[in-house]
């Protein structure tokens, strides 16, 4: 059986930065590293796809489908030349037969949709009986791990850091955001079994990326009107270049938490 195999972990970073803004690369550079290749096996479903950066950058083998509900990100998925097929539809109804895939990845995809446990039903339908799921998701701690929230706490305003979190869940859309004790009873409420809860990336970190949002601006510009972040990623990757090794080891450091990552990964099986 065909396994899907890891590119270099040191690349990672620097294939991530060449095509996104640094706080978007940073983070799914850490998220490369969390997934294990000896339990990545085909039929694959990249559910919630996007532009298919991460599947690119993650994994060297094509994987059968890649499914969003936004066609034009689909689009530059495609280019990726990552997928066998690409579906614009939504997680409500998957157009799948039942048990057909053996894994599906939702990488940062199920904190944005309202009803999830809609969308946990259809994962148990369309997984394999030897199945495995794996997750990308917000804890309860990730928007306390904010610029703005952390300098509201040092002022004293107590009241509006409680304001804050609500705007900032809202401006996200971060529909779900739980303590990773609420997440596993979500999931075993769901009928999963052998549930495994990795945190990953420390509060400083988060910090660091949440202020590099700030210099993001222009690349989500030029995704709006090119439909990709970065306009000359050869370039661009060059000029972070001097700087790969340390940001890396920064990375490796914030995966090792022992359950005080702001940022949650979950391996689930059918059972």
């Amino acid at each position: 059986m065909q396994k899907i195999n890891h590119k270099e972990p040191d690349k990672f970073l620097r294939e991530y930065i060449s095509q996104a803004p640094l706080a978007l690369a940073f983070e799914r550079a850490q998220e490369c590293y969390l997934y294990p290749d000896e339990l990545v096996k085909p039929k694959v479903l990249d559910f919630g796809c996007g532009d298919g950066i991460f599947n690119s950058i993650a994994f060297r083998k094509k994987i059968e489908c890649g499914l969003d509900l936004n066609y034009r990100e689909l689009l530059s998925a495609k280019k990726t030349g990552s997928y066998q097929q690409l579906i614009n539809a939504s997680g409500y109804a998957l157009p799948f037969k039942n048990e057909i895939y053996r894994t599906i990845i939702a990488n940062s995809v199920v904190e944005h949709i309202p009803d999830l446990d809609r969308v946990l039903i259809e994962f148990r339908r369309i997984l394999s009986p030897s199945g495995i799921i794996f997750l990308t998701i917000p804890t309860s701690k990730f928007d306390e791990a904010s610029l703005i929230y952390n300098v509201l706490g040092f002022l004293g305003f107590k009241r509006l850091q409680k304001e804050f979190k609500k705007i900032y869940n809202k401006f996200w859309k971060h529909y779900h955001y739980y303590t990773v004790e609420e997440w596993y009873n979500i999931f075993q409420k769901a009928g999963f079994k052998d549930i495994k809860l990795q945190t990953y990336e420390s509060k400083k970190m988060a910090l660091m990326n949440d202020a590099l949002v700030i210099f993001s601006g222009f690349s989500f510009m030029v995704k709006k009107i090119t439909n990709r972040f970065i306009i000359f990623p050869k370039f661009r990757k060059e000029i972070f270049s001097p700087f790969f090794s340390s940001i890396e080891k920064i990375i490796s450091k914030s995966n090792r938490l022992n359950g005080q990552g702001v940022l949650l990964f979950c391996t689930l099986k059918k059972g």
